[in-house]
């Protein structure tokens, strides 16, 4: 296992010890994916939890990277923090990130 500490604008970063279960990146060669994308990371810590790494990168002059760390107690609570994220919806990266880590994203109703 591996000690991460990973930053977290206008909140305290986040440092634990873990292992990095799947990246994902909207990053294209060609298009609009070429000058802005986003990645998404997602690790387990020592303890358990899951913690997101959701990073904004730009190539633009003048522009910052934005960067999110949200800890989470379970798989439902990643589920959320994605939705939450990007403005209520379940977007395409967010679900490539799920199924690459095997998270059942499903809505279950009785």
């Amino acid at each position: 296992m591996k000690t991460y500490t990973l930053i977290n604008d206008g909140a305290r970063n986040v440092s634990f010890t873990g292992e990095k279960l799947a990246k994902v990146s909207s990053h294209s060669n060609v298009g609009p994916g070429q000058n802005r994308w986003t990645e998404i990371k997602l690790y387990r810590t020592q303890g358990g939890a899951l913690v997101l790494k959701i990073t904004g990168r730009t190539c633009w002059q003048g522009e910052s990277d934005r960067h999110r760390a949200i800890v989470c107690a379970d798989e439902d609570a990643v589920v959320t923090a994605l939705i939450d994220d990007n403005g209520g919806e379940l977007g395409d990266l967010a679900k490539e990130l799920i199924e690459a880590v095997g998270i059942d994203a499903t809505e279950k109703v009785a």
